[in-house]
């Protein structure tokens, strides 16, 4: 079809001069415009929403963290000050999840909700968050000092199936994880006293190796039919502590590979590196201390570290760490101590 031509672009709606070939402000051929079939009448092109991910089930551990006594504080407390005081509280919590690899899902009065598993998964998320709930305590020394008060945190933790999805309105869409694990560690959270964090079973045995831990035994939980097996996270385990109470077994061609390592370094007085590679529970923390044994046997002093692949710059990159564990300083000490020795 043909047609005159039109005093305005249908693509961009700048004005065309009268026998213009090419619209001024988009370039598009007039001829073009005028031969697209009832374009004045056309009815404005709908936007779709940004499309949120599609609904999936994730293996997930929640991690509900709340500030201790905040009643008291609202009433003792102006607007502003209870107000700043979150601000810093949101903003020490949220960086601890953060570093350890987990996602901020919300904020809920003075709660936060940290998801380790999604969006994005990792094969150790259960220690992550037990690392983060421990981390969070101790930030909690600072924050105290920096607001003039002592405060404290009480931690539910909990790992299982949820449906991470986008949720909410037409208007507004939010991606967050729903289900029996989140209510779970919400009520755990709140069976906790300050200074106190509560585990389930799943988590439980993810992290029985590197945690210090106390069994609570089952509990009866509100919206649950059946007791659910709590334990009290009491802290970390020192480096091989949790390897050392398992039973060692086989591996013997990996052991000799080491004691000959060790014979080179006393022969040669030079050191070596060696890489123990392996999927995850196939025992190589459990053959790095048989390895300590040997080298011990042999009249080697041994300092174990642990490195993660988050925490870089908190406290948890390579040197660091040795430096600490030589010097005998715990995690998370470090400002204390460049404040003593100043």
């Amino acid at each position: 079809m043909t047609g005159s031509t039109p005093n305005f672009c249908f693509n961009c709606g700048a004005g065309l001069p009268e026998g213009t070939k090419f619209c001024p402000g988009c370039g598009t051929a007039v001829q073009a415009i005028a031969a697209t079939p009832a374009a004045a009448d056309a009815e404005p092109t709908k936007v779709a929403p940004k499309s949120q991910p599609a609904d999936e089930r994730r293996q997930v551990t929640i991690l509900f963290i709340d500030l201790s006594g905040y009643t008291k504080l609202s009433n003792e407390l102006n607007a502003e000050d209870v107000h700043a005081l979150l601000q810093r509280f949101f903003s020490h919590v949220d960086s601890v999840i953060n570093n350890y690899g987990g996602t901020v899902d919300k904020h809920i009065g003075e709660a936060v909700m940290g998801v380790f598993g999604a969006p994005v998964a990792h094969d150790d998320d259960p220690e992550r968050a037990v690392r983060a709930a421990v981390a969070v305590h101790t930030s909690m020394t600072e924050l105290s000092a920096e607001m003039g008060r002592e405060l404290t945190v009480h931690i539910g933790i909990t790992s299982g199936r949820v449906v991470a999805s986008g949720t909410g309105s037409d208007s507004h869409q939010e991606y967050t994880v729903t289900g029996e694990s989140v209510n779970l560690a919400s009520r755990l959270q709140e069976m906790a006293r300050g200074g106190e964090s509560y585990i389930s079973e799943a988590v439980y045995q993810a992290t029985q190796r590197l945690i210090s831990s106390r069994a609570i035994g089952d509990v009866s939980v509100k919206g649950l039919d059946e007791p659910i097996t709590t334990y009290q996270l009491n802290g970390l385990l020192g480096a091989g502590e949790g390897a050392a109470l398992m039973a060692f077994v086989g591996r013997q061609p990996e052991l000799r590979k080491f004691r000959g390592a060790v014979e080179d370094c006393l022969e040669t007085g030079r050191g070596e590196i060696i890489y123990i590679l392996g999927d995850v529970g196939i025992g190589k923390t459990t053959l790095l201390n048989q390895f300590d044994e040997i080298a011990r046997d042999l009249g080697f002093s041994i300092h174990d570290v642990a490195v993660f692949d988050f925490g870089v710059g908190k406290g948890q990159d390579a040197i660091g760490a040795l430096a600490r564990r030589l010097l005998n300083i715990p995690a998370g000490t470090e400002k204390d101590v460049r404040r003593q020795a100043a």
